[in-house]
């Protein structure tokens, strides 16, 4: 289960395969800076606009569900449906196939 903010970020910046120097490039801070708030240290704190390009340089919405699977499970659908609304901005067609097909194949897994 994830303690903090910061767990969230570093498991969002790993999963989308930055570094530390490169998260922290991308949203103008300090590496310093990066390494505080994923190890939680107390009074660390961010501007509004490096929030804001974090939350787009990593698609996580900063909210921390119960259990690790379900954080996982909430990464995972929060960045396809981002990626999905991407899609459907320049290939809507492709974009409705894409979401036939998954419906589909849960349909399918789930009369297994």
């Amino acid at each position: 289960m994830l303690n903090s903010f910061g767990e969230y970020v570093r498991i969002a910046r790993n999963q989308k395969k930055l570094n530390v120097k490169q998260l922290a490039e991308r949203i103008g801070v300090s590496t310093g800076h990066i390494s505080n708030i994923e190890n939680g240290k107390p009074d660390v704190s961010i501007k509004l606009d490096a929030l804001e390009k974090l939350q787009k340089e990593l698609e996580f919405l900063p909210l921390l569900p119960e259990d690790e699977m379900d954080e996982k499970l909430s990464y995972r659908l929060n960045k396809a449906k981002i990626q999905y609304q991407k899609l459907v901005q320049s290939d809507p067609s492709a974009a409705e196939f894409l979401l036939t097909q998954f419906e589909q194949g849960l349909d399918w897994f789930q009369k297994k």
